[in-house]
């Protein structure tokens, strides 16, 4: 049988030492960095939805209080 890796957990200081796209696609999963901050020069919002293989309409709706920018708002506003 093959080992279990064995997990690794590290302590960070800041939100900031977490890329603000990693942290949206993981803890967020409404999140659609194509169709916010990151989007791409486009005709219409239909050509981004057709090309995803996953409908919008069945992911969870975009929590605004576990993203990046607003947590790390917070945390500078100590």
């Amino acid at each position: 049988m093959p080992e279990t890796p064995t997990p690794v957990l590290k302590v960070l200081s800041s939100l900031d030492e977490v890329p603000s796209t990693d942290w949206d696609t993981l803890a967020n999963p409404g999140y659609l960095p194509v169709l916010y901050d990151q989007a791409p020069q486009i005709d219409s919002p239909e050509t981004i939805i057709s090309s995803k293989t996953e409908s919008i309409s069945q992911r969870p709706p975009f929590n605004p209080m576990l993203s990046h920018a607003f947590l790390q708002a917070l945390e500078e506003s100590e």
